[in-house]
């Protein structure tokens, strides 16, 4: 159990980091800079988490 905060502490900052560079590539001319999206874009599911 010790190490669920650490696990959910990554996943929240990959996510911060994935959304604020997909607001950025919005703001920059529409262009798709979802990290996560190209990572594990054959797993839709995974992608989505």
């Amino acid at each position: 159990m010790k190490y669920v905060p650490t696990t959910a502490m990554v996943l929240i900052i990959v996510g911060a980091l994935n959304w604020g560079l997909i607001g950025l590539g919005e703001y920059m001319g529409g262009q798709d800079w979802n990290v996560v999206g190209l990572i594990f874009g054959t797993w839709p599911g995974l992608a989505n988490l």
